[in-house]
């Protein structure tokens, strides 16, 4: 959905499906929308077929923050090898388990570990 269009427009894009007992096709919305509004970039059809999709599906279309999953088994097989390796960067970490650096270094922080941090009679193998 394109980052341009605010909370308002999305709305008028759904009157316009819906007016009255009119009922249009999502190709006449968009190419209606473009009309009214030319000081926009034309949507297209796909847009305000997702804009309808999201109105159908969750009765509003306000932009949905996504949470990011979290592998459980991922975050603890990480924090397991920084165990047996505390000097491991976390880059190879990472690639070795598909995850990104930042949130390997996040999930160090969150378990309050710190790689790196020289301890007395920590040694690596």
């Amino acid at each position: 959905m394109p980052l341009y269009l605010q909370d308002s427009l999305r709305i008028e894009v759904l009157i316009m499906i819906d007016y009255g007992e009119q009922v249009r096709s999502q190709a006449e919305v968009a190419v209606l929308f473009s009309e009214n509004h030319p000081e926009l970039p034309p949507i297209s059809q796909d847009t305000v077929s997702k804009i309808y999709a999201q109105y159908r599906d969750l009765g509003h279309v306000r932009d949905v923050k996504r949470q990011p999953k979290i592998n459980e088994e991922d975050k603890l097989n990480v924090l397991l090898e920084y165990q047996e390796h505390p000097v491991i960067p976390a880059r190879k970490v990472a690639r070795e388990h598909g995850v990104s650096h930042t949130t390997v270094r996040k999930w160090l922080k969150e378990a309050k570990m710190h790689p790196y941090k020289i301890q007395i009679g920590a040694r690596t193998k």
